[in-house]
């Protein structure tokens, strides 16, 4: 082999050189890489660790807390859609609905999805009035995620909301089967086919989802106000009094005991509304609607000083609501005090031009004062009003 020329030894270094050089800049390229992703994945494992403080912050109430933790992991790792999800949330607790809103719109421009997303988007429509534009959030919520009744609820309610009873019930009925827990979706399904006027279907949604009235006061409770609503008194009683039987709690012995005393009123038993109310009213004076039904019940048995009394305190606690003042005016009436009557009454009409009951006891007060002119056009305005008014109707055959 013949030795290498200087020349030739001159080329040979060169080309080393760049080759060294060109294997040091690579390396360096490399290493600079690999940093970037090992602290990518740094801040990825860190923004978790601030979700889930933000997590507990939220679960202890600490929402403006929680708010701050998930904007910093926010930082960290924007692309965890379950990170937008629990800021919204904070932010909806904190009153912010605009800053919630704003926090959905970015995720969702991002292209990221959930059923919790979802969900947060028809929350936010909610709260914002727009029932219509929440509904096919819910839905796919729901869809997605069909084992979360939380979003099954919400569907169906939103369903309902905007009127269509009978395609909430089918999601219900749809997937009651699927969950473990059915104590909820069960009770909402029974009450909408209670709505419906569906007794037997909302009695047979109940023992579909393991419940028995009978073993629950508060589903008693609901299931017979609900009853007492469609206008099945006979059949809400049972249920009725069962809630009030089964113990001490006022709240719902509140609702029941009202619920109790109209059925009792509705089937003209104002003897037994009267007993139901006393207990109420006496424990809870400021429960105006419970007042209202002890005077109603009161005048139905010529109770005077009952009735007085009751509308005095509904007075006392709710003076400027029509129907106390309406009470108020049926009092008056009863005890001969026509003028006082007539000038309360003159202006509910006024107020409430299209209250028929208003304008049929105007007419009866002015009968009273001896204005038949001006009674009979109190009834032929309640008769124009409800053609079916049979009150209008025998006092203008009475009147001649």
């Amino acid at each position: 082999m013949t030795a290498m020329s200087g020349r030739s030894i001159g080329h040979a270094l060169v080309l080393l050189s760049l080759i060294g050089c060109f294997g040091v800049l690579h390396g360096c390229a490399a290493f600079n890489k690999n940093a970037a992703k090992a602290e990518e994945r740094w801040d990825r494992v860190r923004g978790r660790i601030q979700l889930q403080l933000a997590e507990k912050q939220f679960d202890g109430g600490r929402f403006a807390d929680a708010e701050r933790t998930a904007t910093e992991s926010l930082a960290l790792d924007p692309s965890h859609v379950a990170t937008y999800v629990l800021l919204a949330r904070a932010q909806l607790e904190l009153g912010r609905l605009v800053s919630a809103e704003r926090t959905v719109s970015i995720a969702e421009n991002a292209g990221l999805a959930s059923p919790a997303l979802s969900y947060t988007r028809g929350v936010i429509l909610e709260q914002r009035g727009d029932i219509k534009e929440a509904l096919p959030h819910y839905e796919s919520a729901a869809q997605m995620e069909p084992h979360n009744e939380e979003y099954l609820i919400a569907w169906a309610e939103c369903l309902v909301a905007v009127g269509q009873e009978r395609e909430a019930l089918d999601a219900l009925d749809s997937a009651i089967d699927k969950l473990d827990d059915r104590t909820a979706v069960g009770s909402l399904a029974a009450q909408i086919a209670l709505l419906l006027g569906d007794r037997d279907g909302a009695l047979d949604r109940y023992r579909r989802a393991g419940i028995s009235v009978k073993d629950d006061a508060l589903l008693a409770e609901n299931f017979g106000l609900l009853l007492a609503r469609a206008g099945r008194c006979a059949e809400a009683i049972p249920y009725l009094t069962q809630a009030l039987d089964a113990g001490p709690k006022e709240s719902l012995q509140s609702s029941a005991r009202r619920g109790l005393a109209a059925c009792y009123l509705e089937l003209k038993d104002p003897a037994r509304a009267k007993e139901v109310l006393e207990d109420q009213v006496r424990g809870e004076p400021s429960d105006t609607a419970a007042q209202l039904l002890l005077a109603k019940a009161a005048l139905a048995t010529n109770d005077m000083v009952t009735a007085l009394e009751a509308v005095t305190t509904a007075e006392r606690y709710d003076g400027h609501r029509p129907e106390v003042r309406f009470v108020r005016a049926v009092v008056r009436w009863k005890r001969g005090e026509n003028d006082s009557a007539a000038r309360l009454l003159k202006d509910l009409a006024v107020e409430r031009p299209e209250d028929v009951d208003v304008r049929c006891l105007l007419g009866e007060v002015l009968i009273k004062l001896g204005d038949t002119d001006a009674a009979r056009r109190q009834f032929e305005q309640a008769l124009e009003l409800d053609p079916r008014c049979v009150w209008a109707a025998d006092a203008l055959h009475s009147l001649g």
